[in-house]
C-alpha cells in the first residue's frame, strides 16, 4: 500500500512538472509561428502590391463601394491578377506562361460585378 501510494505521488509529480514543459514549448512555438506568419505577409503584401508594369487595369463602382481589378506582369511571361475590395488587396489568380488564364479571371471578375450592379471603367 506504501509503495502504491508513493508511486502514485511520483506519477503526479512527474505530470505536473511534464505540464509546465508543454507550456513553455507551447509558448515557444506560438512565437516561432507568428514570425513565420509576419515574414509571409510581408510576401504576399510585396507579391500583390501593384506595379508599374501591368496589363490591365479596372475600376468598378457601386455607389460608395469601390472594387479594383488589376492584371501584372510576373516575370517574362507571367501574370498575376489582383482583386481589391474594401481597400484590401488579394492575389486571385496567376499564369507562369502568358497572360490569357490572367485576361479570362479578370473578365469573370468584372462580369459578376457588372451583374451584381457595379459600374467598371
Amino acid at each position: 500500500m506504501k509503495a502504491l501510494l508513493t508511486i502514485g505521488l511520483i506519477s503526479l509529480f512527474m505530470v505536473a512538472c511534464s505540464s509546465k514543459d508543454k507550456k513553455t514549448m507551447k509558448d515557444s512555438t506560438v512565437k516561432a509561428t507568428e514570425a513565420v506568419k509576419t515574414d509571409a505577409e510581408k510576401a504576399a503584401a510585396k507579391a500583390t502590391a501593384p506595379s508599374a508594369d501591368n496589363i490591365m487595369t479596372a475600376e468598378c463602382k457601386l455607389g460608395k463601394d469601390s472594387r479594383a481589378i488589376v492584371i501584372d506582369k510576373n516575370g517574362a511571361n507571367g501574370c498575376i491578377v489582383n482583386y481589391t475590395k474594401n481597400g484590401e488587396t488579394k492575389q486571385v489568380a496567376r499564369s507562369q506562361v502568358g497572360s490569357t488564364y490572367c485576361k479570362e479571371v479578370a473578365g469573370r471578375i468584372q462580369s459578376n460585378l457588372a451583374n451584381a450592379g457595379f459600374a467598371c471603367q
